[in-house]
């Protein structure tokens, strides 16, 4: 049985010709919005949210909370915590004209003042 040798290599390199693309210009707004619609949504499956490129976990950012949501929070009137933040005696951030609260702070300030010399076990 007679096998053919191989073909003959004429160099290492590799040559790449750009990808060829006829993509005619849309006319009208529909065609146009029709054609980001579809760009879009192939997008929204490879971005839905903030990733690290070197790690697949997902980046999540708290959602500040409204002085009423923080509130809730403490179990106080809406007004004690702007007093409060105001004062310093309570973690929060004053901008845009408002306050806002972040969840996390206001855990680890609860837990502090639970534990602090000021209050003593009963």
């Amino acid at each position: 049985m007679k096998t053919s040798p191989p073909p003959p290599y004429t160099s290492d390199v590799v040559r790449c010709d750009p990808p060829v693309t006829s993509r005619r210009v849309a006319s009208s707004r529909s065609e146009r919005s029709n054609d980001w619609q579809r760009a879009t949504e192939d997008k929204d499956s490879a971005t839905p949210s903030l990733e690290l490129a070197h790690n697949t976990q997902k980046l999540e950012v708290e959602r500040p909370l409204t002085c009423d949501e923080a509130a809730a929070f403490v179990r106080v009137h809406p007004k004690t915590v702007k007093r409060m933040a105001r004062t310093g005696e309570l973690p929060g951030h004053f901008r845009f004209g408002r306050w806002f609260f972040y969840a996390s702070e206001l855990d680890s300030w609860m837990r502090t003042e639970l534990h602090s010399s000021g209050h003593p076990c009963r």
